[in-house]
């Protein structure tokens, strides 16, 4: 058995075991043809299962970005495109290829890692741990009518204002935990659809300095194409920029039956709308995630400048990470001391990115508060996360 990285070649095989383990077609000799002409070594990210005799048995991908985490863009990672054939299965193959994958992001330097999970158990054997509960709301315009607002709407061609749009993302994005840092080439990609052949709408919002923006796109549902829509992408600054969105909307009566949008946890939509009973709100504890490395996670952890306490973890995954740590206001170290607080890396996970508070997490039996209670509950709070980062 050997686990590595594809080289060029091996891309073909990538889109065989794609194609049976997600029952989706692929035209073989096309992409054979692409990857010939590619001057590239392969794809970056992937990494396949090979058994003892060179055939490949299972694969996935390892996406590599910045993500915020206190205000600040960390290196981050996402497990995505994982894929084995049937007759591989029960074998221990993704277990291989995430310890490969996990300790070469250890290495580079990664602080956490997320993933889609098929099955949530299956995932927490390697360590990782629900993070993220998606708000999802279902309303007919006709809800939004009575928002107003005299911000100027200014409809963008597919590609424009993209540096612009860019940094409104970011400013955005880095009031929530693991909302994804955003390049030129993120926002193109997630603003994706030209208004005329695929329907999909971009808008400008602005008064004085202030600016939103907003993407959005048809789709089909019982009363047919485009009887609905959905927001793809938007970003803006305060709840003035929320209602000058939220307002735009409200005018799609004539056009749409129902909304889809997505939108952060402490977004009160429910206090905006007139009639609640119109609004399906569904709540979907969806994705998870995993410290890669406790130490630099720690680093970043927001505490107070005179604080120490110490936190014991238990990693079985990536036993590098398991240790007792010194945290002071300024350093993080390795220490004998006894613990304060006594974390399996799932636990930490949920504390450190702030989906549990310490009250809320002594109810998992992996969490152990030995001392030092008053300052724990300080540090572990709370705080808003938010990402729709796809892979």
């Amino acid at each position: 058995m050997t686990v590595r990285p594809f080289v060029k070649h091996d891309m073909i095989d990538r889109d065989r075991i794609m194609s049976v383990a997600f029952v989706c077609s692929k035209d073989i000799e096309s992409r054979r043809k692409g990857i010939d002409q590619c001057e590239s070594a392969g794809e970056k990210g992937f990494w396949g299962y090979f058994d003892d005799d060179g055939k490949i048995g299972a694969c996935t991908k390892n996406y590599e970005f910045m993500s915020y985490y206190a205000g600040q863009p960390v290196k981050s990672g996402g497990i995505g495109d994982v894929c084995t054939l049937p007759e591989y299965r029960n074998q221990g193959a993704i277990r291989h290829l995430l310890d490969a994958i996990l300790n070469d992001a250890y290495k580079n330097g990664e602080v956490f890692s997320t993933l889609y999970p098929f099955n949530h158990s299956f995932y927490r054997k390697f360590g990782y741990e629900i993070f993220f509960d998606l708000h999802r709301y279902i309303l007919p315009p006709e809800q939004l009518s009575k928002i107003r607002s005299d911000w100027k709407i200014r409809r963008l061609e597919y590609g424009e204002e993209i540096p612009l749009l860019t940094k409104l993302h970011n400013d955005f994005g880095k009031r929530y935990n693991a909302c994804i840092y955003r390049t030129d080439a993120h926002t193109r990609e997630e603003n994706r659809g030209d208004t005329y052949s695929e329907l999909t709408s971009h808008y400008l919002l602005t008064t004085g300095d202030e600016m939103a923006y907003l993407s959005y796109c048809g789709t089909e549902d019982d009363n047919g194409p485009n009887a609905a829509f959905e927001i793809r992408d938007y970003a803006f600054a305060s709840p003035e920029g929320l209602r000058a969105i939220l307002s735009l909307l409200g005018k799609l009566t004539a056009e749409h039956r129902k909304i889809n949008i997505r939108l952060p946890e402490d977004v009160p939509l429910m206090s905006m709308v007139s009639e609640q009973y119109e609004v399906k709100h569904e709540a979907e504890a969806t994705m998870m995630m995993r410290i890669t490395n406790v130490e630099a996670a720690l680093k970043l952890l927001p505490r107070p400048a005179d604080c120490r306490f110490t936190i014991a973890v238990s990693d079985d995954f990536l036993p590098q990470n398991a240790a007792t740590y010194c945290v002071t206001g300024d350093t993080v170290t390795r220490t004998d001391e006894a613990p304060d607080l006594i974390v399996d890396i799932r636990s930490l996970s949920q504390l450190w990115i702030g989906y549990l508070s310490l009250d809320e997490a002594k109810y998992r039996p992996d969490v152990q508060i030995c001392a030092n209670e008053e300052l724990l509950r300080s540090i572990f709070v709370r705080r808003p996360i938010f990402t729709t980062i796809g892979f």
